[in-house]
């Protein structure tokens, strides 16, 4: 089972964008994480739709562009949440829903499969209408 992006410590890259100045479009900015050091996160932009531009990290883990970085619990630097192997709560609520779902399915078809056999043993036990005798 997965760790929670829930339950992780984030950082957006709108908001650690702003350090940098409003006509730089890309640049490195240092991240002091207590108790494990510095860590170095280059911030690229894109166009925006509707003009300006919007602010992405690129992940020093495998170099995606994410529009946040985790730092999970034990976790030793931020990286995007395929590095950490993150999910959301949702998903894991989905596969959950979907084995119930499946148990269900199981059983009734058990049942069903019960249901079939009982009622196939009693015609064979059942005499044909010739090998009846008057």
């Amino acid at each position: 089972m997965k760790s929670l992006v829930e339950c992780a410590d984030s950082i957006n890259a709108r908001d650690i964008g702003r350090a940098l100045p409003d006509n730089l479009e890309s640049g490195r900015i240092e991240l002091e994480i207590s108790g494990i050091g510095i860590q170095e996160v280059e911030i690229i932009s894109t166009p925006g739709q509707y003009g300006g531009f919007l602010r992405w990290c690129i992940c020093p883990g495998c170099s995606r562009r994410v529009g946040k970085l985790y730092l999970p619990t034990g976790g030793y630097a931020f990286l995007c949440r395929y590095c950490h192997n993150l999910g959301y709560r949702q998903q894991q609520l989905r596969d959950f829903r979907k084995t119930q779902y499946e148990k269900k399915i199981k059983t009734k078809l058990e049942k069903r499969s019960k249901e079939q056999l009982r009622i196939l043993k009693e015609l064979i036990r059942m005499p044909k209408a010739k090998d009846k005798v008057e």
